[in-house]
């Protein structure tokens, strides 16, 4: 009887211990399969880029140049966001507060867009899991991405909302908004995609990603997320 209870308590412990590593191991896929999404299509961009011209004697044009300094800076600031997210020293609420109002500036600034924080100067006490940080981070990139590409915008304000169980996270332009009934924009072929690509993030932590456009006036994104991931 007792080397029977003694087998079951191991088992169980096993268990445990097995549940509690699945959440790691699957934060960690969905982290390596980002790293290799980005990275791969970032290296290809700049291998095909790089191909030395048809004609000998021939220099590459400026235009590619350009592009491959442009991919690279694009691929050094996801690669910086992805070691920023995992690592245990940022898990406080501040921390994401500061790196998001960094990335913010450096980025629109390089769009020469006017970026306005409303953010506030007492932040609550409050760890973030690096899935909710890196989840929310691409979230937040790909929000910024679609204004500096299609939006047409001459300022973005960003707002930051901390209440007792969540937070919310507002991006708002001023440029020409979307057209919901508008047919497709061969312009934008992958507008929809980062909207659905922004709320599968948010799925991912239990959030939700609202988004609301006016044609000539804007749009706003606002991402809602608990402090605490619920399955």
């Amino acid at each position: 009887g007792f080397v029977f209870l003694g087998l079951r308590r191991k088992h169980r412990d096993q268990l445990q211990n097995l549940a509690a590593k699945q959440p790691l191991e699957q934060e960690r896929s969905r982290i390596a399969r980002d790293i290799h999404d980005d990275l791969g299509a970032s290296l290809t961009r700049i291998s095909l880029l790089s191909q030395p011209p048809t004609t000998p004697g021939q220099n590459p044009p400026s235009s590619s140049l350009s592009e491959i300094r442009s991919t690279t800076r694009d691929l050094m600031r996801s690669m910086d966001g992805v070691v920023w997210a995992i690592s245990p020293e940022h898990d406080e609420f501040d921390d994401l507060a500061n790196y998001l109002s960094s990335y913010a500036q450096e980025f629109l600034s390089v769009a020469d867009i006017r970026c306005r924080l409303l953010f506030p100067v007492d932040l609550p006490d409050r760890r973030l899991s690096a899935q909710l940080r890196h989840n929310l981070l691409l979230a937040f990139k790909e929000a910024l991405n679609n204004i500096v590409k299609y939006a047409e915008a001459s300022e973005v304000r960003i707002s930051l909302t901390p209440k007792p169980r969540f937070f919310t996270l507002q991006i708002k332009d001023d440029g020409r908004g979307i057209d919901p009934d508008a047919p497709a924009d061969p312009l934008r072929p992958n507008t929809g995609k980062g909207l659905s690509n922004m709320q599968n993030r948010m799925d991912e932590i239990g959030g939700t990603c609202l988004v609301e456009s006016t044609l000539g006036k804007g749009t706003t994104i606002e991402f809602k997320v608990p402090f605490t991931i619920t399955p």
